[in-house]
């Protein structure tokens, strides 16, 4: 360990960063992303899942709130015979821990907790190359003496877009059933208020996929799940859920249509003093349940389950490994060779997200800044960006400031300095490759027709040419230079 700071440190050589205390000045946050999947997750245990777009299609419900940050994913831990109950990320039970830490490191996130003589290691990752979230949970009993605990998660369906402003209307629309042999809930929504690309779409079409939350569970047990918030909560708290405290089982009516759609998934286990058990959970979605159902079998056992996080990472060590910085400070050497690259692509590129901004949406500046990452890593990623922001460009030179992948939600402005990225990002990437056959591959304009590369560039510039004051000063468009200026 090293570069001790006031929350935390880095460790394992930059790789990791060590959160040792919860009261952190802002959500100190994690965005895991393989591409299409990805979560966010704060060091107290607040945030939420997505697939492909980060404000349009949220599986699980989040309220952004940078002072409370209790509302996310949760595992509780009840001990059965006194009542008490707490959490394995301090939200939202919040106890006094008698250890706390959270790992950030790229591709996953793991909180190691100590409380009534119970450590947990509960690791969240996202698989590589699957639609798939992955918790990892181990309980060890170090309190001297047989213990009897019930340990249940709990989300919130959210299954489009968020925030659902609203929320009791939209939960009319979602479905759960219970696979009481996986031990899986299933959670379907009939309508989504987002236009798509087919011109006889509706704003309330369905929502084209399926989500499950699965629980796994090592050794004996006895299981407990409900679908229904009203039936979870009941007349307890979010601290201490109604059901949770009144016993293990599986709530039947709890699951269905017209309910407050949640998962909360369990069981009742014992443990010996000084004896260990391994949980799994897994949160998925598809666009049919059968393929759902194959890739969440693939991490369908215990040891495929905690076989994940390490995988994870090392592809993550893997992709940001071309470049080493060393100088003789530390943390800029940490932040340069890990995490600005690691932040740029999974949360700026891939997940479009943070906890202050859930954005989702494509920005034509914002993504070709962002993607001259990949210059030194992998310039293949730089050229793909390239030609998905070539896509964007309109006949006259003038762009999409932004745009939702996937729908007819866009933003196209006046901004002068956009289109301009186009040609600096290719002219940086020809510099750094000398790969000059990006400037004929061929795509298409917005508003028809197609061209090469080159020739969308020359029509950046001409645009630019064209509006100039009598001194040849470009002029200002709206929320030009980085949303800095107006005119």
């Amino acid at each position: 360990m090293r570069n001790d700071h006031t929350y935390g440190r880095f460790i394992e050589d930059g790789f990791a960063y060590e959160i040792t205390d919860s009261g952190t000045p802002k959500p100190w946050t994690n965005v895991v992303c393989n591409g299409r999947y990805g979560f966010v997750v704060s060091q107290n245990g607040g945030g939420f899942s997505w697939l492909d777009n980060s404000q349009l299609n949220v599986l699980t419900r989040w309220e952004m709130d940078l002072i409370e940050d209790r509302a996310g994913k949760h595992l509780y831990i009840l001990d059965t015979e006194s009542g008490e109950v707490w959490s394995a990320a301090p939200s939202p039970c919040r106890v006094a821990y008698d250890h706390y830490a959270c790992r950030h490191a790229p591709g996953s996130t793991t909180f190691s907790t100590k409380y009534a003589g119970i450590r947990a290691e509960w690791t969240m990752t996202v698989a590589p190359d699957a639609q798939v979230e992955i918790w990892a949970l181990r309980l060890l009993n170090e309190s001297g003496r047989p213990r009897s605990l019930r340990v249940v998660s709990y989300l919130e369906w959210c299954l489009g877009v968020a925030p659902d402003s609203k929320r009791e209307f939209h939960r009319l629309f979602i479905g759960t059933e219970y696979d009481t042999k996986l031990c899986r809930m299933y959670a379907r929504k009939v309508m989504w208020d987002v236009p798509s690309n087919k011109e006889k779409d509706h704003w309330n079409q369905g929502w084209p996929f399926v989500a499950a939350h699965q629980c796994i569970v090592e050794g004996e047990h006895e299981t407990f799940a409900v679908g229904d918030k009203a039936v979870f909560i009941g007349r307890g708290t979010r601290e201490k859920p109604a059901a949770l405290l009144a016993g293990p089982g599986v709530r039947e009516p709890s699951f269905g249509r017209f309910s407050d759609a949640c998962a909360a998934l369990g069981a009742d286990i014992t443990l010996k003093a000084d004896e260990s058990r391994r949980l799994a959970y897994l949160i998925g979605v598809s666009e049919n349940a059968e393929q759902l159902g194959e890739e969440m079998s693939r991490y369908g056992t215990i040891e495929e389950a905690f076989r994940v996080a390490p995988v994870a990472e090392q592809v993550w060590k893997d992709r940001l490994g071309g470049v080493r910085v060393k100088t003789d400070k530390a943390d800029f050497n940490d932040l340069n060779n890990y995490w600005l690259p690691y932040q740029a692509i999974s949360g700026r590129l891939w997940g479009r997200t943070g906890y202050y901004q859930q954005s989702g949406a494509f920005g034509f500046r914002d993504q070709l800044q962002d993607s001259q990452v990949w210059m030194p890593l992998d310039p293949a990623g730089m050229r793909k960006q390239l030609v998905i922001h070539a896509h964007q460009q309109f006949n006259d030179g003038s762009v999409h400031h932004w745009w939702h992948p996937n729908s007819i939600i866009v933003n196209h402005t006046s901004c002068s300095d956009d289109y301009l990225w186009l040609p600096f990002g290719v002219s940086q990437y020809i510099k750094e490759t000398g790969d000059l056959t990006i400037l004929d591959e061929i795509t298409p304009y917005v508003d028809g027709g197609e061209d090469t590369v080159l020739t969308h560039c020359k029509k950046s510039l001409d645009r630019a040419f064209r509006r100039t004051s009598a001194r040849g000063l470009p002029h200002i468009g709206a929320c030009d230079w980085n949303d800095g200026l107006s005119a």
